[in-house]
């Protein structure tokens, strides 16, 4: 932990460079790149998370969904992006409501839904992060217009055999 904030704020520079077109990386460096900050989140809590989400993590990570939405392709990291987002907006309302607020996060889960419907484990992942934002009694008009309702009317309804966690997550968002 002596090493977290200089381990965060190396990661996210690395993943900046991305979303710079002269900077070309291999998509697999980008992965795990985002794999890392991922894990990194994941062992951490509060104040921490605050911090990953004040320094850029946020903004990088809907910066590399962007990318992918308008080449229209979906990948790994597409998920994996989702996943970083899911897991610092986890019991951190501030990181929820920068991802609402400051980085339109309702139209990108509207956009991805849209293009990517089909993938199961992003909309798990895309489910899980609006949970986290339900959570948040502040954000939660965001959740409840007629546009957002919709789409969670029809998510409830998608069933799968033995998949229950797309309705089970939507459901949640609704309660």
């Amino acid at each position: 932990m002596s090493a977290f904030e200089q381990t965060v704020l190396v990661l996210i520079r690395f993943i900046q460079l991305y979303l710079f077109d002269s900077v070309v990386h291999e998509q697999i460096l980008l992965h795990n790149a985002l794999s890392v900050l991922n894990h990194v989140a994941c062992s951490v809590d509060g104040q921490e998370k605050l911090f990953i989400g004040r320094v850029g993590a946020i903004e990088i990570a809907m910066g590399i969904i962007r990318r992918f939405l308008m080449k229209k392709t979906s990948c790994e990291i597409v998920e994996v992006a989702w996943t970083l987002l899911w897991n610092i907006t986890d019991e951190t309302p501030e990181n929820c409501r920068r991802f609402i607020e400051d980085n339109d996060g309702l139209q990108v889960f509207h956009d991805c839904l849209d293009l990517w419907a089909d993938k199961r484990d992003l909309v798990r992942n895309m489910l899980g992060l609006l949970g986290n934002v339900a959570e948040v009694q502040l954000l939660r008009h965001y959740l409840v217009t007629p546009q957002h309702m919709e789409k969670f009317r029809i998510l409830v309804k998608r069933s799968q055999q033995n998949d229950i966690e797309i309705p089970y997550n939507c459901g949640g968002i609704l309660a």
